[in-house]
């Protein structure tokens, strides 16, 4: 009884430390040394709230502002123990239940997007994780299931099971319904693409940072890319930044110039395990906002880094950056890596509000669903289940979170997400759209 009142005493300081918060918000890389790259220009703000009021002559009925939700998350990882967990005893994989307790979150949204940390190579190759993955083709029916849109496939992983590998990934994708952003199976298709629901068009493009060189050729995850990738992937080399920056500049613009209302930049950087942006994030993420990046989402550090606003000019509305989205599956534990922070993810989501008399898109509002990796044992198996923490807290055994153990786990992962985003306020499931 003891350990129970403590448990439940803590889950009330929990509460109320969200309503404070609520009130209070408005491989590794190699690095250069690194130059200019001071966070002095960071402007931090609150939720941005949209001016709505028309401006129609009296008697006229305005016409109803168009809105859009876009929910992101972070790193998609499958480990060995997780390809082990979800074969079913006839052999085939199933990894649906992963995302049960997420799919109402994500499935509200009218566009869902992810980093696809791994590669659909096939099974002759054999399934294998870290240091080179190949996942079951399951995968990319669960996250087609689960609401997903699109994924980006750039990152230090896309070479994993070479260039055979590479193009069977865009197949099975295709296959899937998914878009795969940041890379491309022809020099003469874009690396970015258009989303348009309810009248608002998304642009959103991928890319990736490099592993140091080799013999003077490019690589990822220290592979050498091969001669039939060269042009396919969106990549940049902290050595050569600037130079490299210039196309993901033009695919900025370029994504403007097709009619995008809002860009999205999805961006692989940063170092593994830091809960603190570098240097170098900070003057990618400058000079992208000043090239009209709206949305700056990165990956790659697997854990959470914290979200800024960029003042682009008093002219503009900020640009939002997010550091690192954290892991959104994974089997990145404690118990493996010594490291709580590798458990915890979110889902990321931003209302888009167009004035259809004004013809003008602004970012509404951005706030966030902290979540959670739950790993637990079941008839004699592993279990991999992402839970929305704060629903999952209120009702614990409804979210599978029985034991003592598996709540502390979860609590410490909730007031891990809230210290790194508190400048942030947390996603309501309802939409944010009802009148």
């Amino acid at each position: 009884m003891k350990a129970g009142k403590q448990a439940g005493s803590r889950y009330w300081l929990l509460i109320i430390m969200l309503l404070l918060l609520q009130l209070s918000a408005g491989c590794d890389a190699v690095f250069p040394d690194p130059v200019d790259a001071s966070e002095d220009s960071y402007q931090h703000s609150e939720t941005v709230q949209a001016d709505t009021e028309s401006s129609e002559p009296a008697g006229m009925t305005p016409k109803k502002p168009e809105r859009l939700r876009l929910a992101v998350v972070g790193d998609l990882m499958v480990h060995g123990p997780q390809i082990r967990a979800q074969q079913q005893s006839d052999g085939s994989y199933d990894f649906h239940n992963n995302f049960d307790f997420v799919r109402p979150w994500l499935q509200e949204a009218d566009i869902v997007l992810g980093n696809l940390e791994t590669t659909f190579g096939g099974a002759e190759r054999g399934y294998s994780s870290f240091p080179r993955f190949n996942t079951p083709d399951a995968f990319g029916e669960a996250l087609k299931e689960a609401g997903f849109t699109a994924v980006s496939t750039v990152n230090n992983h896309t070479i994993d099971t070479g260039s055979e590998g590479f193009f069977r990934t865009l197949e099975v994708l295709k296959q899937q319904g998914l878009t795969a952003i940041g890379t491309r199976d022809s020099q003469e298709e874009p690396y970015w693409h258009l989303f348009t629901e309810n009248g608002i068009t998304l642009g959103v493009t991928a890319v990736s940072y490099e592993t140091p060189r080799a013999y003077g050729r490019r690589t990822l995850n220290a592979l050498v890319i091969p001669r039939d990738l060269e042009g396919l992937i969106n990549s940049f080399d902290y050595h050569t930044l600037e130079a490299d920056l210039v196309p993901v500049k033009e695919q900025i613009a370029a994504m403007k110039e097709a009619g995008a209302d809002v860009t999205v930049v999805l961006i692989h950087w940063g170092e593994e395990y830091q809960q603190r942006q570098n240097p170098w994030q900070a003057r990618i993420a400058n000079a992208l906002a000043a090239a009209g990046a709206d949305l700056i989402l990165g990956s790659h550090p697997h854990v959470l880094q914290p979200v800024r606003s960029i003042q682009r000019d008093p002219e503009s509305t900020p640009s939002w950056v997010v550091y690192s989205l954290g892991n959104f599956l994974s089997n990145q534990r404690f118990e493996i890596l010594r490291h709580h922070e590798s458990e915890d993810g979110v889902i990321l989501f931003v209302n888009l509000i167009r004035d259809p008399d004004h013809q003008v898109t602004i970012i509404e509002n951005v706030s966030y669903q902290p979540t959670w990796v739950h790993r637990y044992g079941r008839d004699g198996g592993m279990v991999y289940e992402i839970v929305p923490l704060i629903e999952a807290l209120e009702s614990p055994e409804a979210y599978h979170l029985i034991t003592e153990e598996s709540r502390r786990r979860a609590e410490n992962s909730l007031e891990r997400s809230l210290a790194v985003w508190d400048n942030l306020p947390l996603a309501r499931r309802q939409s944010a759209f009802e009148d």
